[in-house]
């Protein structure tokens, strides 16, 4: 039964079918690579990531550009310093105690004078535990 006659009862086509190799010989080359280099289309349009400006259209149908927009700027540096004293001092550090040529091997306490040494090994308060303190038990039988 043949009903292709009839509008609408023949599915429609999705998708490509494969071409013949034969076919895709006639226009693919993979030596080939113009589909990289060639370039198809190029765009007049032209941006500042930094710096944005935007063709828009007013009410009155007038093309106006939107540009810089107040505080998307970062603020000016300073002007140098002109005091050569400041200059010459800036990134010296002989004002900070100890951050001097020859300070590392002398330690954080190499300045303080111990006052004070404790024993912390003294068991003389603690009964039996002082050396010949344990009681001998009866003799062994031999």
């Amino acid at each position: 039964m043949n009903v292709t006659d009839i509008p609408g009862t023949v599915a429609r086509v999705r998708h490509a079918s494969r071409p013949n190799p034969d076919e895709v010989a006639k226009y693919f080359n993979p030596i080939d690579y113009r589909d990289v280099t060639h370039c198809d289309f190029k765009t007049k349009r032209s941006t500042n990531p930094l710096s944005p400006t935007y063709v828009h259209r007013d009410d009155d149908g007038d093309l106006k550009e939107i540009g810089v927009v107040k505080g998307s700027y970062p603020c000016v540096l300073p002007p140098p310093r002109e005091d050569q004293n400041f200059v010459k001092t800036s990134l010296t550090t002989t004002d900070i105690h100890l951050c001097a040529i020859g300070t590392k091997g002398l330690g954080n306490f190499h300045t303080r004078i111990r006052r004070e040494y404790k024993n912390t090994n003294v068991t003389k308060d603690i009964p039996g535990a002082n050396p010949g303190s344990l009681k001998r038990g009866p003799e062994p039988i031999r």
